[in-house]
Order: C-alpha cells, then structure tokens, then sequence
C-alpha cells in the first residue's frame, strides 16, 4: 500500500487510534469514514489489530513496531497488552479521555495546523493521574459512550481547542507520588529494584490502590469517600505503605486494624474493599502473591476460630486466641484472665499494649488456664455473661433449656459459663457475619415479639437445622448476636398454615436466586406444590418437605458443595474442577451456583450416598 501524501509524523508515545485520527484529519476526514475509504475500520485500530495496523503504517510511512510500540493490544474478554503488561479494560480503556494540557499546548506551539497535536498512550492508564514532565494533573477532555467517537482524537479535540489555549481545562499543579513515578517507569522499561518489579503491574497498581484505601479510612474517621481530585493520594499512600516489601505489608495490616475496627467485624469490616477484593473478585494468578499475605497475616494476627472463613478457604482449627475470645469461651472476666496470662508468660510483647480484642496467643497455651477458671455462676451473672434480657432467659428454662448444672433445697442454682458459652456457640456454628440488620434479619428477640412465639420455638427448629439462614450480627454480643430470617422463619413455623416455603425463602436457603428459582420451577425441573396462599387466598408455588427432599437427590447448589467437600467455592469453580462446564443447563440456560447430581457423579466429581 503507497503512502499518502499528506501524512503526518508518529508522536512520542502516540498510540495507532491517536494517529490515525490526526492522519485523517490531515485529509479532511474523521476517522471512521477515513478508515472505511481505505479498508482500515477504526474501531480494529482502536484494538490494536496488528493486520490493520500494518496497512495503516504503510498508509501512513511509519513503522510497524514504532506504531505499535505505545499502543493497547485487546487479547480477547476484557483483558488488553500494553507496553509487555496485562491490563483490564477498566484500566485501559476508558470512557473519559485524559491528557495534560501543557503538553497538547507544546504540541499546539510547535505547529498551530489541528492534526498535529497528539495522544500519549500512558494517559489511558487509569493509575495514573499527573504528567510527570509537567506536574499537571491528567483532566478530563472529553467523554463518549462510543469508542470510534471516544478515540477520534484530532476530531474531538477541535472541539475543546479554544478552551486548551486558554488554559481553562488546567488543573492545580502538583508533584508527582512515588507511585505514579514507579508506574511511569514501569511503561518506560525501567525497573527500580524493590519487589514490585516481579509482580504484574495492574496487580502492583490495583493493591496500591486499595491498601492506600483502607489507609486514608483511618485518615478521613472511617469514611470511604474521598474528592476525585484526591484519588491519586490513595494508590500513593498503599505504594509507600508497601514497597519495601511484605515485612512493611504486614506491618501496615497490623497498624490498620488495630485502629480500624475489631475482629468481630470480621476482615471485610476492618479492611473493607482490601479484603472483600482480594477475597472474592481478585483471585487469579498474578493476585497470589497479595492474597497470600493477606491470609496468612490474618491467620497470623486474628483470634480466627473453626468454622471461620478466610479469603474463601474455611478454618479448620483455631490457632489463636484473644483476650476477649477465649475470656467469653470460657466465661471468664477480661481483667481477671489477662491478669493471669500475663502472669504465666503467654501474654507477651507486643500483645501486653494490645487492646483484649487484638491481643492474641497460642489457643492451646490458654487451655488449661481456661479450664482452672471455669467457675460456676449465678443466674443474673449468667444472664450477664450471655446478653440474654431476663424474660428469655427464664422462658428458654421453662423449656427445658440452659438447666443449671447445680441445684439444691434453698439455695440459689448454679450454672457452668462455659455450658452458656456451648449453647451460643452452636446456635451460632455456621452463620453468616452480618453487619447491617436490613433484608429481613431479625434478633430472636425481635423475631419473638413480632411472631408472637416462644424463644425455645426457634431454638429448636436452628438445633434441627431447618433454619438455613442463620445470622451473627456484629455490633453485639452472645445471645443478642443472633440473627434469623423473619420469612423463612414464618414459613417455618407455619403460622399461617403454609403447606411449605415460598419460591424465595427457599432460594435464599439454599444460596440461588429467587429469580433462577421461579424459572426453574415454571420449567419442571424443580417439583413445587401449588395451594392457596393463607393471607391472600391466591394459588401459588410451595416447596414443602417432599419437594425438598426431591430438589436434595437431584440437586446440590454451590453452598452445599462448598459444604460437602470442605472445599472453598473459588476452588471448586477453578479450571482444575471444570465445574463451570458443569453447571444445569435446562435447555436454554446455564444456571449459576447450580449443579445436578448425575451430572457431577458421571463425571467423578462428587459422590453421592448409596440410595436404597
């Protein structure tokens, strides 16, 4: 292909769309029309097809590599290349397009004619947010939901060009972080020796972000909100935070937590977008290395119990306690038992300024401490220790429930503490943390006054395990800790008379969608039961104990698989299972979280009992 003789020279840093924008505004054209006049479509451009960027160097007598040497490549899904780095599309590609105004203006300075300013590919990155030559902030130039409009460079930046010269676009001057000087290099092949040069980079970007997140939360009271033109200062402080290496990381998580919260908030409660991140969105391979830290400081640091999970994998045993926690195992007063720990050398060094929930020590070390301590109680002292109000407390002994361990001819009975702590601790196995009490969860205190039953009804019904949904709210303690679902609930205590759950109560239960579940139902290929509806007298799908025991033997939902093997749910979804190509498919749809029985059992993934 000849080359035009009106053409342009490639830019620093220019990418392929930039060029071919400023190229077709050379000739008079935007840049879809130039493109489809000479069978280069933009929008192959814009991802930087090598074939079509071939012809457009030819075009446009540059060079293939320097064209494509600053130019995002799309590898397929989300996922581009850029200057030997992986990046998501959100990283990339971005809705608003950036740049530095001094640098357009330089541009403007050596060549008033309107194609010659251009792009510099680094602006796209969204981790950076200054022109390091400049010290300018990047701002927003323009924005458009379509890319061959987004990335029509030369045609969009006529429109703002008055604007630009009259520095009516600039922002506050500022230096730029360590960060951004780190990433810049990065791009430029530059390495500057601390452990981040081993890692992706869009992995390296993404921790600094969100570490310096949780940092500025301690900064700013606990709020996650900061200006948009603060943003950098996040990436920036989780860089400092970090870059030395995974001692300074852990001591940074070690730092935060102790003032950002308390263990019973759990890891996403104190670190919030840190850990929620890593823990569930965040988890392949160049991810590792920051996943791996944050676990294993949490196991390191954190009063974590059996039964616990942690960045999706469960706890099988507890290697650590707290002041607090082995205080309320125990049924122990704080003070009393920190005084002894402290005495017996178990509580040392750093835990001794620790407050009773951070101060952590070997599970098995306190053991016997706990046992010598284990003292019997007094009703109200029981009461105390439980955070039961007196009315429950006396209605569940009226039940049969928490019966003294000593009782005698006039004198008061007695209870073991540690008896209470048993009871609570297995109401409570298997909950999900819950800090907000929205989304029908109620107290049983409030599910007793509201439902007009007795607290020993719903005890019973969560020790047979026909309460699937289970809460334990974190802004309190013990007894008042304890959550269930209203609706699930109601359904279960058949006050109404319902023949069985409702189409929702039951996907909650069994972690499905309500949605996912009336569709399969409509289908028949979940048996359902149809009778009136006790309130409204309307005829509607139920799922009685028949139906569940039907939906048991053809089904196994995510949740209980997770359950079943002991496997976390991100384990069992990984390519080494093939689960995802697993999943019921109903002729039309592949359901999430869903799995048939024979299909897993053909394909030797999960056994099920022997049926009669």
């Amino acid at each position: 292909m000849l080359s035009l003789p009106l053409s342009v020279p490639l830019g620093e840093r220019e990418p392929a769309f930039s060029f071919m924008s400023r190229l077709a505004s050379r000739n008079g054209l935007p840049a879809s029309t130039f493109g489809a006049d000479f069978e280069l479509p933009f929008s192959k451009i814009i991802q930087g097809d090598e074939l079509v960027c071939q012809r457009l160097a030819e075009l446009g007598g540059v060079a293939l590599d320097a064209l494509l040497e600053w130019t995002p490549i799309h590898l397929g899904g989300r996922e581009h290349s850029f200057r030997g780095e992986i990046f998501h599309a959100k990283s990339i590609k971005p809705v608003a397009i950036r740049g530095c105004p001094a640098c357009l203006r330089e541009d403007m300075a050596k060549d008033p004619s309107p194609w010659m300013p251009h792009m510099r590919a680094d602006w796209l990155l969204r981790h950076l947010r200054v022109c390091t030559e400049h010290e300018m902030p990047l701002v927003d130039l323009w924005a458009d939901p379509a890319s061959t409009v987004r990335f029509d460079f030369a045609a969009r930046l006529a429109e703002i060009r008055t604007s630009l010269e009259e520095g009516g676009l600039d922002g506050e001057p500022r230096e730029a972080s360590l960060f951004e000087l780190y990433v810049a290099d990065r791009l430029h092949g530059q390495h500057s020796g601390n452990w981040f040069d081993g890692i992706d980079l869009q992995a390296v970007c993404v921790f600094s972000e969100l570490l310096g997140r949780a940092a500025v939360r301690l900064e700013t009271g606990g709020r996650n909100r900061v200006h948009p033109d603060e943003l950098w200062a996040e990436a920036a402080t989780g860089y400092v935070l970090s870059a030395e290496g995974p001692d300074q990381v852990r001591d940074t998580l070690a730092r935060l937590q102790s003032k950002l919260g308390s263990p019973r908030q759990g890891p996403k409660g104190v670190f919030g977008d840190l850990y929620d991140r890593f823990a569930h969105e965040l988890t392949s391979e160049p991810y590792g290395v920051f996943r791996g830290i944050i676990r294993d400081h949490i196991l390191a640091t954190w009063p974590v119990g059996a039964g616990d999970n942690v960045m999706g994998e469960p706890v099988l045993e507890r290697r650590l306690h707290s002041v607090r926690t082995a205080a309320e195992e125990g049924g122990i007063d704080d003070r009393r038992l920190r005084k002894l720990l402290r005495e017996r050398g178990i509580l040392t060094g750093a835990a001794l300024s620790s407050t009773d929930e951070w101060a952590v020590f070997d599970a098995k070390a306190v053991k016997p401490i706990i046992e010598e301590l284990n003292r019997m109680v007094s009703g109200i002292e029981l009461q105390q220790l439980m955070n039961i109000s007196r009315s429950h407390f006396e209605s569940l002994r009226a039940d049969g429930y928490l019966s003294p361990a000593i009782t005698a001819a006039g004198a008061k009975p007695l209870w073991k503490a540690t008896d209470a702590h048993r009871f609570i601790a297995d109401l409570l196995r298997g909950a999900e943390t819950v800090h907000a009490k929205m989304h029908g969860w109620r107290t049983l205190q409030e599910a007793c006054h509201q439902l007009r039953v007795r607290p020993a009804e719903i005890i019973d019904l969560i020790e047979k395990g026909e309460l699937r949904r289970i809460g334990s709210y974190s802004q309190a303690t013990g007894y008042a800790s304890i959550l269930v679902d209203r609706d699930e609930l109601q359904s279960k205590l058949n006050i109404d008379h319902a023949p069985g759950l409702t189409l929702e109560v039951f996907a909650k239960s069994v972690g499905l969608k309500p949605t996912q579940m009336t569709q399969l139902v409509a289908s028949g290929h979940i048996r359902a039961t149809n009778a009136s509806n006790p309130k409204r007298k309307a005829v509607q799908p139920y799922i009685t104990e028949s139906d569940r025991r039907s939906f048991d033997e053809t089904f196994v939902p995510l949740r209980r698989l997770s359950l079943e093997t002991g496997w976390p749910w991100q384990k069992l979804l990984s390519p080494a299972f093939g689960l995802l190509e697993r999943r019921f498919f109903d002729g039309e749809t592949k359901h999430e979280n869903l799995f048939s029985w024979t299909a897993l059992e053909r394909h030797f993934l999960c056994h099920w009992p022997k049926r009669e």
